[in-house]
């Protein structure tokens, strides 16, 4: 009697964990990072009186999170390269936004170049001199609001840059706080959230770093 309440006390301790891992994957549904976790079961060892065995039970080994190397590479490279297409992007459309409304910039050029060759071709005509004088002046002011325009991008760039500088450092920081933290509870199990936790932070940092490959 006592084997068979302890089979059947074995199989609702598995069912309860196992119902408890279906919970939390429910309830993280959302989260962002989490894995899918699952049960892994083995048979108790069997006994034997030297004719027959016995079953004993079912033994929980391990909640095991959904997990692979080479995936969670490959999501870091991407998020390395969407972050380092975005910024490409962002910064290739402020600069053209920049030349455009700086003045057309060809245009003065193609100006001023042609008003040296009038004044060549008529050195003692005032106006031809004049007019060259005012092209002069406009490419000129199309070069200082140009170089005024540059100068607030690279400011407002290396502002960005001590931005991500910080969170690097800041992301660097929980990284090892959890790898701390992942070395002292993998003594007792996996510590499957701390892993997620982890992962999901080292993917922010290949998207700021270009980092793509698992260490």
């Amino acid at each position: 009697m006592s084997n068979m309440l302890s089979i059947g006390i074995s199989g609702l301790n598995a069912a309860q964990v196992a119902l408890s891992t279906v919970s939390n994957n429910i309830a993280n549904a959302s989260t962002a990072g989490y894995s899918e976790q699952s049960v892994s079961q083995v048979e108790s060892i069997t006994q034997g009186n030297g004719q027959y065995t016995t079953g004993s039970g079912v033994n929980v080994v391990a909640v095991q999170r959904a997990y692979s190397q080479y995936l969670t590479s490959a999501v870091w490279s991407s998020n390395s390269s969407l972050q380092g297409a975005t910024t490409t992007q962002g910064l290739t459309s402020t600069l053209n936004s920049l030349l455009s409304n700086s003045g057309n910039l060809q245009t003065s050029l193609d100006n001023f170049y042609g008003g040296f060759s009038s004044v060549a071709n008529s050195p003692s005509s005032s106006s031809t001199r004049e007019a060259t004088l005012g092209d002069a002046t406009s490419l000129a002011s199309v070069y200082n609001t140009l170089g005024q325009q540059l100068s607030q991008q690279s400011t407002q760039i290396n502002t960005q840059i001590s931005g991500t500088v910080t969170s690097i450092n800041n992301l660097a920081t929980q990284i090892a706080t959890l790898n701390g933290q992942i070395g002292q509870a993998s003594v007792s199990g996996t510590p499957n959230s701390l892993l997620d936790q982890r992962d999901n932070l080292v993917q922010q940092l290949a998207g700021l770093t270009g980092m793509s490959t698992a260490t």
